[in-house]
């Protein structure tokens, strides 16, 4: 597999920092990795690899069925859900 452009970041959800998800976009190969155990350590979640559905992988995606759980004072919440990324490249003053 080859590696292209890689893309990574913090998913925020809901301003609560227990509920921040680290992913790695591997756009050229249609791939989202996800943290879900939030250990900062992607390779330890075979539940948080994805494709997307795409005939031909391009500047944007979308990932379905994307099964998230959210922690509040009350207890945890599963979450399905569809995530969508867009690459808008890197220009001066973006």
């Amino acid at each position: 597999m080859r590696a292209g452009r890689i893309i990574r970041g913090l998913l925020n959800f809901g301003g609560n920092a227990s509920n921040s998800i680290p992913f790695l976009w591997q756009r050229d190969v249609g791939k989202l990795f996800l943290d879900l155990n939030r250990n900062r350590d992607l390779s330890d979640d075979p539940r948080g690899e994805f494709s997307t559905r795409a005939a031909r992988p391009g500047d944007s995606q979308t990932f379905t069925n994307v099964h998230l759980v959210f922690y509040f004072p009350s207890g945890e919440y599963p979450v399905l859900a569809d995530i969508n990324f867009w690459d808008y490249g890197s220009r001066p003053g973006c």
